[in-house]
């Protein structure tokens, strides 16, 4: 039986490959292509790099887009400017994570992984899927940066450095 890789893979991938072009590491995106590759067997190695790295633009778009939320609510230095582009990305993938339980029913949450999660047609249109999500997930997190902002005004504070990890999503 054949075994493609589904949609929310590909949109993590495109996100790891986001973090990775941000931080100007091409390596870290090396294991997990190949961990997927191996998952997938039928998924072809070139085009699967190549819609990875288109999907990575859009990616990095949306990133944009939420970080100049950000600046605009919260002054930020210079130097916090790719720590907070970087956590910018991580909220994309707990985002597309959060749309995906959301889509999933019980059955397919309980029995997930690689052994189970795979499709048996390749993707059709996975790099404008991507685009999708990931815009629907820049919109949860835009909101969400929107009242970090409120909130750190409210408090005083010009950084959301001093708020835990579970204040800050």
């Amino acid at each position: 039986m054949p075994r493609y890789m589904p949609q929310e893979v590909f949109d993590g991938l495109a996100v790891v490959c986001g973090m990775s072009t941000l931080l100007g590491k091409d390596d870290i995106l090396v294991k997990p292509l190949k961990d997927c590759l191996r998952s997938y067997p039928n998924e072809g190695r070139g085009d699967l790099v190549h819609d990875v790295y288109l999907a990575a633009i859009d990616v990095n778009k949306a990133a944009d887009h939420c970080f100049d939320v950000f600046r605009r609510e919260m002054g930020i230095s210079d130097n916090e400017v790719r720590v907070v582009r970087f956590k910018i990305m991580d909220r994309l993938r707990l985002a597309l994570i959060e749309q995906e339980r959301e889509k999933k029913p019980l059955w397919r949450l309980v029995f997930g992984g690689a052994w189970f999660n795979y499709e048996t047609v390749p993707l059709f249109r996975r790099v404008e899927k991507c685009r999708e999500n990931v815009s629907r997930a820049a919109e949860t997190v835009s909101r969400g940066l929107m009242a970090d902002g409120a909130y750190a005004r409210s408090a005083g504070q010009t950084s959301l450095a001093g708020r835990s990890e579970r204040e800050r999503m």
